[in-house]
């Protein structure tokens, strides 16, 4: 299914009441000593809404764990977040799915109580340059009863914004990336959410909910329902504040008594569940009322299937004007069963965060092999000076001083492109900016083509790791087969060849595919037995979108009989994520085995109307050293399959 963007958040009807700051109160929080400390649960106040010194949340897990230090030891804790990775890629590498990372960075703001470093920014940029970004969660196993959600927020003082901060739920079967289907009525059987956001137009903080019982916008749509519509519950912009929901679960399917509960800054601000509060509907507003009638509950799912599985942690501003920024900061992010509550405010002296570690640099590169080529794409490549001879000395010289030394022998070839390719400057590149190759489509290109070719001899390798991170420009265009060809890897003339592709997000050639954006990463071999086969994500599968950058790494060991034995492997990862894994590949029966040339000549069926890019910023090759060294004749780029 295709990723949707989340629709603009809409206040379908006027809510009561003046517009004014609601000055909050800060949660009172005990903290006493941990062995003496019992996690005493929120109050069960359903009716009191606005925030009073009289109803803060007392304790909760965040009192036994001051600073959050230690606290995703605790049994009831599920996952936890404090933004203190190293790099980026760490952070990205904990979370299933990315949109517009590359605009994300750490910020030293972080919040009172905070003995991290650092803090998430996510900005946006109007005029349609940029409208944010997000982070999802997949939880697996989900959760079958009940969730808590705590983490901090700093809201901007100025900009035009939507969506924004956590939304929980579920979705049936479960997905790696969120699809709100933002207008549309779950069925009960199929995804309900749970968010909590501040309307920007009036300040408000509110409910904004989907479920299968949830009521009618009045414009015939269905919007997130806002569920307490109270003009004094608003948060202040400016400064951190601390938010916490709680879903729970109707149980049994059939029975509307599911809950949904927010606290702001420890103090529960709103609490729905089977029978309480009471209150007014209009459209797809509840606001709450003693003098009106009992909420019903929620019935969020009719089928056990569907359970809480998945955190979206988010700033979608749509409708920004031109040349205007704006940026949302994120910190302490934790999930767990049972009420989490604020940050003691006094416990940020004497402790301290540990750092997540940077991700490898090649995570998933299998142990024993050696290193082969490491290119940065520093330079435009270029044919290797040395020719023929140069090579033969190479190979020569390795017979007697051990195992090769990573070379840097890439050629260029400007194929159907009326631009070559070029070494440019991007700042967002993830692994080594800020240079990085840009490979040019022009209108003019021929169908069935690459702009250019870059290529690097291979010494008849059997088992070979190659790893880069790649980019589309926000302007592509799908193809009928998918978003176009990536690399290519050659064995002996006429025996065939290997090529990787974005493939479109559904379907596949026999059944017939359903169109990206997004794009599944996948493979295709040339060769008998299999004429031409296509190899799709067989274990989980990681959504390419164009305008992000994304790390892919591809695993390919031959046959130990070529077209006898069946258990060669062809592997791959998307952001650390194993997308593909077969280890029953027929390769293919040559006079001579192994691969011989490595390839980026990414090939489009047709290049659109305007000009369009692909962005390579690093690339890294490895292989077996105790294979034949002896490699082919340096020569240009062999023509491999345009189809």
């Amino acid at each position: 299914m295709k990723a949707q963007a989340p629709r603009p958040f809409k206040l379908d009807e006027a809510g009561s009441g003046s517009r004014h700051l609601f000055d909050r109160l800060p949660a009172v929080l005990a903290v006493v000593a941990a062995s003496t400390l019992a996690c005493a649960q929120p109050s069960e106040n359903a009716q009191s809404r606005t925030p009073t010194a009289s109803n803060p949340a007392v304790g909760g897990l965040a009192a036994l764990y001051p600073g959050d230090v230690g606290i995703e030891s605790h049994p009831d804790v599920l996952f936890v977040e404090r933004f203190e990775e190293a790099a980026l890629p760490a952070l990205f590498a904990e979370w299933t799915d990315v949109r517009n990372g590359a605009s994300m960075a750490f910020s030293a703001d972080v919040p009172p109580g905070s003995p991290g470093v650092q803090s998430l920014t996510i900005p946006w940029i109007g005029g349609g340059v940029s409208t944010g970004g997000h982070l999802y969660k997949q939880l697996s196993p989900g959760v079958d009863d009940t969730l808590y959600v705590r983490y901090y927020i700093k809201y901007p003082t100025s900009g035009t914004y939507s969506h924004h901060g956590l939304w929980m739920g579920g979705y049936n079967p479960p997905l790696a990336w969120p699809n709100p289907e933002a207008g549309v009525k779950p069925s009960g059987n199929d995804r309900f959410s749970a968010a909590a956001e501040r309307n920007p137009v009036t300040g408000r903080f509110d409910h904004y909910d989907h479920w299968m019982d949830m009521h009618r916008s009045r414009d015939g749509n269905f919007w997130g329902n806002l569920l307490l519509d109270d003009p004094a519950v608003q948060v202040a912009t400016g400064r951190w504040t601390c938010v916490e929901q709680m879903v729970k679960l109707n149980d049994p399917v059939g029975a509307s008594n599911g809950e949904h509960a927010i606290w702001l800054d420890g103090v529960k601000v709103s609490h729905l569940g089977p029978g309480f509060p009471r209150g007014r509907w209009s459209g797809g507003i509840f606001t709450q009322d003693p003098a009106g009638d009992p909420f019903p509950g929620f019935r969020w799912r009719s089928d056990a299937a569907l359970n809480l599985n998945w955190l979206w942690l988010q700033v979608y501003a749509p409708g920004e004007l031109p040349g205007v920024t704006g940026q949302f900061m994120f910190d302490h992010l934790v999930a767990a069963r049972s009420y989490i509550g604020c940050l003691p405010a006094a416990t940020r002296a004497g402790l301290s965060v540990t750092r997540k570690p940077a991700v490898p640099v090649w995570p998933n590169e299998p142990a024993g092999l050696e290193p082969f080529n490491d290119q940065p794409w520093d330079r435009l490549a270029q044919p290797d000076p040395t020719g023929y001879v140069g090579r033969a000395l190479e190979r020569l010289r390795g017979l007697f001083s051990g195992p090769r030394q990573p070379r840097e022998v890439w050629g260029y070839l400007r194929r159907t492109s009326s631009k070559d390719a070029r070494i440019i400057a991007d700042a967002s590149a993830p692994f080594s900016p800020p240079n990085v190759l840009q490979i040019v489509y022009t209108p003019d290109m021929l169908p069935d083509s690459e702009p250019s070719v870059h290529w690097i001899a291979l010494p008849w390798v059997k088992e070979v790791y190659i790893g880069w991170w790649i980019k589309l420009s926000p302007n592509w265009i799908p193809n009928p087969a998918g978003a176009g060809k990536i690399t290519f890897l050659l064995s002996e003339d006429g025996a065939g060849l290997v090529y990787t592709g974005f493939y479109h997000q559904g379907g596949d050639e026999v059944v017939g595919w359903r169109s990206g954006p997004p794009y599944r990463i996948g493979a295709n071999t040339v060769w008998a037995p299999y004429g031409q086969k296509i190899w799709l994500p067989n274990v989980a599968t990681t959504f390419v979108n164009p305008g992000e950058w994304h790390r892919v790494e591809f695993y390919y060991r031959w046959e130990t009989t070529p077209g006898v034995s069946r258990d060669g492997i062809i592997r791959w990862w998307v952001d650390d994520q194993l997308n593909g894994d077969y280890s029953d590949v027929h390769y293919p029966p040559a006079s001579r085995s192994g691969f011989k040339e490595f390839q980026f000549a990414p090939t489009v069926q047709l290049a659109g109307p305007v000009e369009r890019y692909m962005y390579i910023d690093h690339t890294y090759l490895s292989t077996r050293s105790d294979e034949d060294t002896s490699a082919p004749a340096g020569r240009g780029p062999v023509a491999s399959v345009r189809k």
